[in-house]
């Protein structure tokens, strides 16, 4: 019993030191009810389809972007990716074409890359300015419908907008839904040496695959993740440690798993509350919105493990 008090104590000292955020920041980044995504300290929102509105880390709205496309007038935004000075890579479909557009902070135009058939559903900025993507192939013929032969669900560019590698092949995962396709939280995420990626990997969304990558392209690993819904975001910290937010509608319970590369075992950890929206740096953040205002949260990792104390 005093072995368990001692637990318990240490534990509640480790959630006490969690609560203490390492900053916060506030912004009224909900628009029209839709909540915003997060990237390098950026928050943004995508409504209507073709305007992103972008809100800068002090939490100030920036100027709302309108997306043009080729000009059919269908144009979808699938994703943003912030660099560390803060360029833009806003990835876009306009039946029957897709592309990138580079953009600087405010919204100006830097040049636009053609996709051709792949749209990118998620990007990320990698060290040099790399763009990295994830996302699905089209087929060229009915584009409302996948490619039917494989093709890479990885695509890496340079900073000029050159294709630099493809990589992980659609054939290596389960069959069903495509595993780069479009995901309510972040698919892709760059760490100082290595990608981290979320893919589908089966006929439902809840069965999933976390992939990491060297900087080459190379695979470094691949963990199944927990059969639940997912939640805000994931983490992946520039010292590499992974964390995934999990949904289990069963038990109507929220938890945060951070992956253990050593077993290969997703452990439960502490958190603070809050959603987790991503990372920045070796820092996690988590985002509330009680007043319909979106805060922000950074805190250090956990040290602690969920563990269910034995009597």
């Amino acid at each position: 019993m005093l072995r368990a008090l001692a637990a318990f104590g240490i534990l509640s000292a480790v959630l006490a030191a969690a609560e203490n955020p390492i900053k916060e920041i506030s912004a009224r980044a909900i628009i029209d009810r839709r909540m915003p995504s997060f990237r390098n300290g950026y928050l943004y929102v995508v409504d209507p389809n073709h305007i992103v509105t972008i809100f800068g880390p002090d939490g100030n709205q920036l100027t709302p972007i309108v997306i043009t496309g080729k000009g059919h007038g269908h144009v979808s935004i699938q994703a943003v990716g912030v660099d560390t000075d803060g360029t833009l890579a806003i990835s876009w479909s306009d039946s029957p074409d897709a592309g990138i557009d580079f953009r600087d902070r405010y919204g100006n135009l830097l040049r636009t890359m053609d996709t051709g058939t792949f749209i990118a559903s998620d990007l990320g900025f990698g060290e040099g300015h790399t763009l990295w993507a994830v996302g699905y192939q089209r087929d060229a013929v009915k584009p409302d419908r996948e490619e039917t032969k494989d093709y890479a669900t990885v695509r890496k560019y340079s900073a000029d907008g050159s294709a630099l590698g493809a990589y992980l092949p659609k054939s290596m995962f389960a069959e069903g839904l495509p595993p780069g396709g479009q995901k309510p939280v972040r698919g892709i995420t760059i760490a100082h040496d290595r990608v981290g990626v979320e893919l589908f990997s089966g006929h439902v969304s809840t069965e999933q695959e976390w992939v990491e990558l060297d900087l080459d392209g190379n695979l470094k690993g691949r963990w199944k993740l927990e059969r639940m819904s997912s939640g805000q975001g994931v983490a992946f910290t520039s010292d590499g440690q992974a964390y995934v937010e999990r949904f289990d509608r069963s038990t109507k319970t929220r938890s945060v798993l951070r992956l253990n590369h050593g077993t290969g075992a997703w452990e439960q950890v502490t958190s603070p509350g809050g959603y987790l929206y991503g990372a920045e740096g070796t820092s996690l953040v988590y985002g509330r919105w009680p007043d319909a205002v979106m805060h922000l949260s950074w805190y250090a990792q956990p040290q602690a493990v969920v563990t269910t104390a034995s009597k």
